[in-house]
């Protein structure tokens, strides 16, 4: 008995997944499909197998690019993160360095400072905002009354 007909009489006895699995194998072996293979299939597999080589079509298809497309954004996160690490990374080096050499003094003085005018007033201020922000006011008046006491 030849090969050909032992083949012809053991494919119609053949399962619905067997059948997929054949027909998935050839797939990864880059071969052509084999249409024996399919048109030897009982009219009542035929549902059961569209079935089972849609899932393998879209097994092998569109969820590989999905898969593709998701590990590329996966990169690119991964990269922002690493920029974004290197950039806190070199914050606390910068802060490091201004906190050993004293860099940055810590403001005492949170006052506003009002620009003067050569008149002595300010543009556009009331006088008291003036006289009541003016730093120096109180040591120009302690002076000046040392002055006249003496």
């Amino acid at each position: 008995m030849s090969i050909d007909k032992r083949l012809d009489r053991l494919l119609p006895a053949l399962s619905v997944q067997e059948r997929a699995i054949l027909i998935l194998r050839n797939f990864k072996a880059d071969k052509p499909q084999d249409r024996v293979l399919l048109n030897a299939a009982p009219d009542k597999q035929a549902p059961a197998l569209n079935r089972l080589i849609g899932l393998m079509n879209a097994a092998n298809g569109d969820l590989a690019h999905v898969i593709t497309i998701i590990r590329e954004r996966v990169r690119q996160e991964d990269l922002r993160f690493s920029w974004l690490e290197w950039a806190r990374i070199c914050a606390l080096e910068m802060w490091a360095i201004g906190a050993r050499f004293h860099l940055w003094r810590p403001r005492t003085d949170h006052r506003e400072r009002v620009p003067q005018t050569r008149g002595g007033g300010t543009e556009g201020a009331c006088s008291d905002r003036r006289v009541r922000d003016d730093p120096d006011r109180e040591t120009r008046a302690v002076g000046r009354r040392r002055l006249r006491d003496r």
